[in-house]
């Protein structure tokens, strides 16, 4: 899968949503949850856009710690994203345990992403 993320491709996004998600009800996302987190990532990075190529993002937006007395497995709908010099793109979604608080966004950073965090960080 290789969906660009944009406000044009919402039906191409919800087709892969509704695959993914099926009958679910419970830690579910939305097409606007995907868009916006494209921005939430930049913002946090505050990068320039040439050294976000090849950044790859797993989200779990409904990551939550659960008491030892549920019982079950929660699943909640996670997906990945990879910036390229085009844009966000949408590589992966699916239904997986739901992650531990805190880990809302993984990142995978490529060396020039982390030469410019360091570099932005060096210099205030």
């Amino acid at each position: 899968m290789r969906i660009r993320i944009c406000k044009e491709n919402r039906d191409k996004l919800q087709a892969a949503l509704n695959e993914a998600q099926g009958k679910s009800r419970e830690r579910t996302i939305t097409v606007d949850d995907i868009i916006c987190s494209t921005r939430d990532v930049e913002e946090e990075l505050k990068i320039p856009k040439k050294y976000m190529v090849g950044i790859r993002v797993v989200s779990d937006q409904c990551c939550q710690n659960f008491p030892n007395a549920y019982k079950y497995t929660p699943y909640s709908t996670q997906y990945g994203m990879e910036r390229t010099a085009s844009g966000w793109f949408l590589t992966w979604v699916e239904r997986k345990p739901t992650k531990r608080a805190g880990n809302y966004y993984n990142l995978e950073l490529t060396e020039a992403a982390k030469m410019a965090l360091v570099d932005r960080f060096t210099k205030f």
